[in-house]
């Protein structure tokens, strides 16, 4: 009890002649120490969110693309890697063997579609109408789904699924290249221009500033990779659950919101939690140890790199205590795929 009797009595004549300071060490210079590292770290949470948040255009922006196939000649290990990735494939021509498929489901069986969507965890079905203008249908997604976990087929929109464009609703994330005044795109698939920006300069110089490489900074990937993987947001601009305009290389956030309340609302959905709070972590929060491609290979996507890495909480959001991965559910809510 005697060792608290000076501070006490340096804080009652602190408090009697508020002239003379607190002594170091005291309660009060404690409490005040906390409360202006609390103050520091929230004027830098809210700087960051400022710079996040404040319109800044690509360097890219006026830029044309030109497809990945023009990205080939120059890259090509990573070009190879790339085309044979989820990235790549998310949306591909439909086969016999997608037929037979989609003619065993009563909700869709004689169904005309042109291409699938998914080949991980669920596939959607695109029926690709050449003759009806971008933005008005010129693709639909059948009434049908399959989940390829459950081995069962889900039903979406069966009263009015002729009504929703895809590419007015789901396709800015799986194209590459979207227009926002029609809703067309120049290319199936997340391409090369989706992370790089347009490269229409680029290919035509060569100049290596010409083009837009996310992997040099947490910052510019996590921003890149959030224009899709933060799904289930809102464009401030148009309302839509796609951002509007972006580019990579510019701000994002000064369009696209989130709910962050709702992270966790289905703890199942770990995949969906563990890309969401990375980014929450990196570009709101400062965290700078791990970034997307620290544990994935961007353009193979592979899984591999994340398996030599230390163990740490973040692992927890997945895996059990033995590594084994828990048991989860994915599932896009905005396109319901």
């Amino acid at each position: 009890m005697l060792r608290h009797v000076p501070s006490l009595l340096a804080l009652a004549l602190f408090s009697c002649c508020p002239s003379v300071p607190p002594p170091r060490g005291s309660a009060t210079d404690s409490t005040e120490g906390h409360a202006r590292v609390v103050s520091a770290k929230e004027a830098e949470r809210q700087a960051r969110v400022a710079r996040l948040t404040t319109p800044e255009a690509s360097p890219l922006a006026d830029a044309e693309h030109v497809g990945s196939e023009r990205c080939a000649p120059c890259h090509p290990n990573h070009s190879t890697t790339w085309s044979e990735s989820s990235h790549a494939t998310t949306v591909r021509n439909a086969d016999i063997d997608d037929e037979e498929l989609v003619d065993s489901f009563i909700e869709c069986s004689g169904g005309t579609f042109t291409h699938v969507l998914g080949d991980r965890h669920h596939q959607r079905f695109l029926w690709e109408r050449d003759e009806v203008p971008f933005g008005e249908g010129r693709w639909l997604a059948l009434p049908c789904g399959y989940d390829l976990h459950e081995d069962e087929i889900t039903s979406h929109h069966e009263g009015d699924w002729r009504k929703l464009p895809w590419e007015s609703h789901c396709a800015a994330c799986h194209v590459t290249g979207f227009r926002d005044d029609d809703h067309g795109f120049l290319e199936l698939g997340i391409g090369c221009e989706e992370c790089h920006g347009p490269a229409g300069d680029h290919v035509t110089t060569g100049d290596r500033d010409a083009i837009f490489r996310p992997g040099t900074d947490p910052v510019a990937e996590l921003t890149v990779c959030a224009s899709c993987h933060l799904q289930g947001g809102q464009s401030r601009h148009t309302g839509r659950k796609f951002p509007h305009g972006f580019v990579p290389g510019g701000s994002l956030f000064d369009d696209w919101e989130f709910d962050w309340s709702t992270l966790f609302e289905d703890e199942k959905k770990v995949l969906d939690i563990h890309q969401k709070l990375l980014i929450k972590q990196v570009l709101f929060e400062g965290q700078r140890e791990l970034a997307c491609s620290s544990c994935h290979d961007i353009h193979s996507l592979s899984h591999e790199k994340h398996q030599t890495l230390p163990r740490s909480e973040f692992c927890s959001l997945c895996h059990q205590p033995d590594m084994k991965l828990k048991e989860y559910s994915t599932s896009c809510n905005v396109c319901e795929f």
